[in-house]
């Protein structure tokens, strides 16, 4: 098989994937592709193309970064080009079905990475075909897991529960930590002191919780003593169904998934 791999879009996760491969894979195997020449520059790519086709023709493994709407318009210029390739995809809500029908490839991988694989933390969950061999699973899951922690999923539908648990997730994380910085400000921190506490509290949570055996609950109790402010808090959240209105969002992205799938 013909191991090089193709990047097709060069846009945030395009130029992601592009420079977290770069650390593992000599940069000779790798091609990308996009219609601004100035991404080029920028990633200091060796194989670059402003023409799909071409890295269709140079590259095996082709992965497919583009916006999901661009998608139709994509293979209406590649055609056939892509039919003897192994195909990732890591557009939203675009299916296995329709991915075989319009790349014309059996062999294709559907993918959901979050956006920390940008820092080598981030989550991809993926799915291939019956026709991927163990061999090239192997690989993507290679590829994957140099952007963070990957994970080949059993059904395709773990496809959108991946992507409200995992690619979504650092949303939530941001916006509570938005709400930390403007509620900073207001008692007085300035903008520099209330964004530092902020994040320092969020990410210095984080590492706990990745540096240690024990579970988010058993830290969430050893933050809390009877009769504190902490405990005062989390009170108020129970008693105002925070745990509900977090689980009727997700639920909302899942349905949100599903017409999106059926687009």
């Amino acid at each position: 098989m013909n191991y090089r791999i193709g990047i097709i879009g060069a846009g945030n996760m395009g130029s992601t994937f592009y420079k977290g491969l770069s650390k593992d894979f000599p940069k000779e195997a790798l091609f990308i592709c996009d219609r601004n020449e100035q991404k080029f520059v920028e990633l200091k790519a060796v194989n670059f193309t402003t023409d799909p086709k071409e890295l269709a023709n140079e590259a095996g493994i082709i992965i497919l970064a583009v916006k999901p709407q661009a998608f139709d318009d994509l293979m209406k210029e590649l055609g056939d080009g892509l039919k003897d390739k192994l195909v990732v995809s890591i557009m939203a809500g675009i299916s296995i079905d329709r991915l075989k029908e319009q790349t014309v490839s059996n062999r294709i991988v559907r993918s959901m990475p979050s956006l920390p694989i940008q820092v080598g933390s981030g989550i991809t969950g993926w799915i291939a075909t019956e026709t991927v061999s163990e061999k090239e699973r192997e690989m993507i899951q290679t590829i994957f897991s140099t952007m963070g922690y990957a994970t080949e999923l059993t059904e395709e539908r773990m496809i959108d529960a991946i992507t409200v648990i995992g690619a979504c997730g650092p949303a939530y994380f941001y916006y509570l930590a938005e709400l930390l910085t403007e509620k900073a400000r207001k008692l007085g921190f300035s903008e520099k002191e209330a964004r530092e506490i902020s994040e320092v509290a969020f990410v210095g949570s984080a590492k706990l919780l990745e540096n240690n055996d024990k579970t988010a609950r058993e830290w969430k109790e050893a933050c809390t003593s009877k009769g504190g402010v902490t405990e005062a808090m989390l009170k108020h959240f129970n008693d105002h169904d925070f745990a509900k209105i977090f689980n009727d969002a997700l639920d909302t992205g899942l349905r949100r998934c599903s017409e999106l799938n059926n687009q």
